[in-house]
């Protein structure tokens, strides 16, 4: 009869490979992996819902700020909300949208193209031009009409 040794912590766990490194915004955007098991916390549909409600012609509320410790998925969001304003009808972005209780997420505040983009020590207008002129070369317009830049 063979004994089995410990068992090890990894064994007892199985952590999808996204949640070894950090989100990138630029890069994961293309990821087509990047949205598979994100996990949609309440905090994070409300934040979202807030966002939208902003979004909407006539709304008053357009600055927003997400805060929160180290490592707790703030870009994670950034790059799920990048994706539900650009084109929420992709399958992997309306499961997202449909787990937040959000069928149809972007439908009264128009589609917006993402202009991705991470901070740096580097001057703010040539990191807006890059992120502006990736934008304009990767990404044509999703379906349903042209996406807009800005608020209305």
């Amino acid at each position: 009869m063979s004994r089995a040794g410990p068992t090890t912590i990894q064994a007892l766990f199985q952590v999808p490979t996204r949640f070894m490194r950090s989100a990138q915004l630029e890069r994961d955007f293309f990821d087509p992996e990047a949205l598979d098991n994100y996990i949609v916390t309440p905090a994070m549909a409300e934040a979202f819902q807030r966002i939208a409600s902003g979004l909407m012609a006539g709304s008053g509320p357009r600055a927003w700020r997400i805060t929160g410790d180290y490592g707790v998925g703030k870009s994670s969001f950034a790059l799920v909300l990048a994706h539900l304003l650009f084109d929420p009808k992709r399958p992997k972005v309306a499961r997202i949208a449909t787990a937040m209780g959000l069928p149809e997420p972007t439908s009264n505040c128009g589609r917006l193209w993402p202009m991705l983009i991470t901070g740096t020590r580097e001057s703010v207008v040539p990191v807006l031009a890059r992120g502006i002129a990736e934008c304009l070369r990767r990404l044509p317009p999703p379906e349903g009409g042209p996406p807009r830049f800005g608020s209305t």
